[in-house]
């Protein structure tokens, strides 16, 4: 059965690539932040316009994340990559659809936000135009990195994190405040320093696969591969439904929280990192049991007495999480920009991500237990349920009577609501696992 141990020991590298993920999130978000309050709205509503079709993409990695590690099973030198190029091929059409949307839809913004005269649209427009290369790049290197860790290669979303964040961190202060002999490009360099940082990442990522597959000792065969490999388009429409329904969801919100003003909604920008890091981490907790399970071919009537076990991991790690983001929520606030108006939206928007953080903890837990038992479609429902008739609703009632802040009480019942119908489902998935186990017994 899943342990604590195991769990850390195999999520903290992945952790710690969230960590410093988010941790450059926030950096860019001080450089864009003392820039100007309209530049800092604009990138965060350009940012939540990108993580759509790119959230859509990983989504459709979803089945290759839980199928990889169960090519190679339990021997650590076998190497595979008809798997690999079979979700690449599949994927290129959709990822070359999703740029061409994000430069034109960002070109549009840009003209709109220019007519109108409305700055935070023309930066919203003028980030995305920079940062709609990233979209190629994050989905091909995501593919490597579930290989190379399928392979046993843990410490591969560290690496891929440092490489990536030098490069991004490299560029943005010189971009955005135009250090010569770079030009002052604000928003939209901000956007550039994302994608150089995302690209920079695929040579060294393809040369690591590369140099596995050359010296692998076991080659498992394509038949095999292809066998482990048949159900993924079955997963996969799921998880890229929910993706695209979460994020689709995700964008009314950012919407919503714009009607709380300028301030409002470039507060939500940072607390917005600081959600997206407890998402990272509890995820990273999920893909490593997804790993462990894979590698050591866990049966599912396992889960039936261990679920309890799981839940308190991850509600743990919740807790803790949440303790931590609460100490941390007015020293990010006051760093990330010079607004006071921005800083108090901010600093209670942090706290109230760190009191519903062990229920995000609690429902990934659930989540990681249908995705092992290969119900994304029941996750699918959750998500959307969660998204469309309780955050939503809730975010806009909560706006309109404590603007901003209100609005954050929609993310709070998201996660409520995902637990519980999550967990309802884990119970009726894993019964039916118990009975069909019992005649065998007999």
């Amino acid at each position: 059965m899943l342990e604590a141990n195991q769990l850390v020991r195999f999520a903290a590298p992945m952790a710690l690539s969230s960590l410093g993920g988010v941790a450059v999130g926030l950096t860019d978000t001080l450089i864009i932040g003392h820039f100007s309050t309209d530049a800092l709205a604009g990138v965060a509503l350009g940012a939540t316009l990108y993580e759509l079709p790119i959230n859509v993409l990983l989504g459709g990695l979803l089945a290759y994340r839980i199928l990889a590690p169960r090519i190679v099973g339990k021997d650590k030198d076998a190497r595979n990559v008809d798997g690999l190029r079979r979700v690449e091929r599949g994927l290129a059409p959709w990822v070359a659809g999703a740029f061409i949307l994000l430069v034109t839809g960002s070109i549009a913004l840009y003209l709109y936000g220019s007519v109108t005269a409305t700055a935070s649209l023309e930066a919203a427009g003028a980030y995305l135009v920079g940062r709609s290369p990233s979209v190629v790049a994050e989905t091909f290197s995501t593919a490597l990195v579930v290989t190379l860790v399928g392979w046993g290669r843990l410490k591969t979303p560290l690496t891929v994190f440092l490489v990536s964040s030098l490069g991004n961190l490299l560029f943005d202060f010189v971009l955005v405040y135009g250090v010569a002999p770079f030009p002052r490009l604000g928003a939209l360099g901000d956007g550039i320093a994302s994608s150089i940082g995302a690209i920079a990442v695929l040579p060294w990522l393809w040369l690591q696969v590369k140099r596995e597959t050359s010296r692998a000792d076991t080659v498992v065969p394509k038949q095999f591969a292809d066998q482990v490999l048949d159900g993924w388009g079955r997963l996969t429409m799921p998880a890229v439904g929910s993706a695209a329904l979460d994020y689709g969801g995700n964008i009314v919100f950012i919407l919503i929280m714009a009607l709380g003003g300028t301030a409002g909604l470039a507060g939500a920008r940072v607390a917005t990192n600081v959600h997206v890091l407890v998402f990272m981490l509890v995820s990273s907790l999920s893909s490593a049991g997804l790993y462990v399970v894979g590698r050591e071919s866990v049966p599912l009537r396992m889960l039936v007495d261990g679920q309890g076990d799981i839940r308190r991991i991850f509600v743990r790690v919740g807790l803790g999480l949440g303790v931590v983001v609460a100490i941390l929520a007015w020293p990010i606030a006051m760093v990330t920009s010079p607004d006071p108006e921005v800083q108090h939206v901010a600093g209670a928007l942090i706290l109230s991500v760190a009191a519903f953080t062990p229920l995000a903890a609690w429902a990934y837990a659930n989540v990681t237990i249908l995705r092992v038992a290969k119900r994304t479609g029941s996750d699918f429902v959750s998500n959307a349920i969660a998204v469309w008739l309780v955050q939503v609703p809730v975010a806009l009632i909560g706006s309109l009577i404590f603007r901003a802040p209100g609005a954050f009480a929609g993310l709070a019942a998201y996660w409520l609501c995902r637990a519980l119908i999550s967990h309802r489902q884990v119970r009726t998935t894993l019964a039916s696992t118990r009975s069909d186990a019992q005649p065998a017994r007999r």
